[in-house]
């Protein structure tokens, strides 16, 4: 099973971490709609994801008892130390008030320490941050991050959060508090206040080569650039990663590379109509890659790809055409110039990573891959990846059923006539994630019984050419 799971709810946040050779994900669990508590699993390879007790629970008054929220984990002096938000039941009465009292905080920051990750001692101090309302507003106080900043010997620790004087919805900044022995903080300005968004949630702050980045997630995991992990930060192009299905990925370093990782949404209802609630499975690390001028790209980490060199080659001689002039060859098949033309493959697959290069003449817009291309008479609409080279768009859709598409941004794939374009598409049960010229990911659902359908490739106004072609059956 490649997209971990707990036994029971599901995975929300996700917060990254890596020590001493182990991957760990701890996440939050949702049960019946609502996030609770920490859960936690652990692998050796990023690849195979062993469950464990939960990390810790609300406690039963105090700072955590309504909810124990997103933050993050690190290690130092000696043991590790998890810092996390904390949400009390608040009653409507204390929702107006605005004083420094710790009763009437909703949301507030606080600490558990472990000697070995997995069994956690709260802090009898809780919590251990406070806002600071001449600076922040009294509701947003969360998704604490810290870490050691070399420079100034000291911890810092990013805070969600909103600006005291700014209207809802403009106010959204990144709070910061440092600290010297990680138990004692002082509050100061934020190191992000565009004055145009919400509160940034989720955040991920760390340097890569000569640029920092500071993640953050308001609709879709987005990131900014710096020269300091103070700013000024900028916007390049890409700047967000995943769809909107994909919510606030956070990353860890393991000393060789930096992993980015999620959870991916499901749709209420476990239907293809169903509209985008919070959590569902992790979905599979993203390697990140550094371009020249500091913009991040995503492909899939070195395990997964030594995994994946197991695919069969499909012969694409024996592929049923159904529309078009095509022209075929064991290893790569070529489309006429034509209004359409489809092909399919032999054999039927319900789960599967596929692999292949495509290529369009420079007239030709739309071309792509059937996921799955579905069953007329059983009602079933293909599933399909739309390659649109005049946008950019990589598009993922249930045919004719385009409100509930995903795409990477327009234009962000930087799609061209003038080279060809390699395809990665992993379908396991309901999850479809696609990587393309290992610079873009894509993840969303697919509802429909995908074991009715077929592979195959199709190619609008244009003409297609495709190699390289691999299956490997996941099931």
């Amino acid at each position: 099973m490649l997209h971990f799971q707990p036994n029971s709810g599901r995975v929300g946040d996700v917060i990254p971490f890596f020590h001493h050779g182990m991957y760990h994900a701890f996440f939050l669990t949702i049960h019946d709609d609502q996030y609770e508590e920490w859960g936690h699993a652990v692998s050796t390879d990023l690849f195979h994801w062993e469950e464990r007790p939960l990390a810790i629970t609300r406690g039963t008054s105090g700072p955590d008892q309504q909810r124990c929220l997103t933050g993050s984990v690190l290690f130092a002096q000696e043991q590790y130390w998890m810092f996390y938000t904390g949400e009390r039941v608040c009653a409507e009465a204390h929702a107006q008030e605005r004083d420094q009292h710790r009763q009437t905080h909703p949301t507030t920051i606080c600490l558990a320490t472990s000697v070995d990750a997995e069994h956690w001692e709260k802090y009898q101090d809780n919590p251990v941050v406070l806002r600071d309302l001449g600076k922040y507003a009294w509701g947003d106080w969360r998704d604490p991050f810290v870490f050691y900043h070399d420079a100034e010997q000291c911890y810092w620790m990013t805070i969600t959060a909103r600006l005291y004087d700014q209207p809802d919805g403009f106010g959204g900044c990144v709070a910061l508090a440092k600290s010297h022995d990680l138990r004692h903080w002082d509050i100061c300005d934020p190191i992000y206040a565009p004055g145009n968004t919400y509160p940034p949630e989720c955040t991920d702050l760390f340097c890569m080569g000569d640029y920092w980045y500071l993640l953050y997630s308001y609709e879709l995991t987005r990131y900014c650039i710096g020269p300091s992990p103070a700013g000024p930060w900028r916007q390049v192009q890409p700047h967000t990663f995943d769809g909107r299905s994909v919510y606030a990925s956070k990353t860890l370093w393991d000393g060789h590379k930096r992993y980015l990782l999620g959870d991916l949404c499901s749709r209420a209802g476990e239907t293809d109509a169903g509209a985008w609630r919070g959590g569902g499975c992790m979905t599979i690390p993203r390697e990140l890659v550094q371009g020249p001028d500091g913009a991040l790209y995503t492909k899939l980490p070195a395990v997964y790809e030594q995994y994946f060199r197991a695919a069969d080659a499909v012969n694409l001689a024996e592929v049923e055409v159904q529309a078009g002039s095509w022209h075929l060859t064991p290893g790569g098949m070529s489309a006429d110039p034509g209004l359409f033309a489809k092909v399919l493959l032999p054999g039927r697959y319900p789960a599967f990573y596929l692999e292949a290069t495509l290529a369009v003449t420079p007239q030709t817009r739309l071309a792509g891959v059937y996921v799955n291309d579905g069953d007329y008479f059983q009602n079933r609409l293909p599933y399909q990846v739309t390659l649109d080279f005049v946008s950019g768009d990589v598009l993922f859709s249930h045919k004719y059923r385009g409100a509930n598409a995903e795409r990477i941004t327009s234009t962000w794939a930087d799609l061209t006539t003038e080279r060809a374009v390699k395809v990665q598409i992993i379908v396991e049960g309901t999850t479809v994630e696609i990587f393309v010229d290992d610079k873009f990911s894509l993840a969303t659902r697919a509802y429909d019984d995908l074991s009715l359908g077929r592979i195959g490739f199709f190619v609008e106004n244009g003409a297609l050419t495709v190699r390289d072609v691999r299956v490997m059956p996941l099931c």
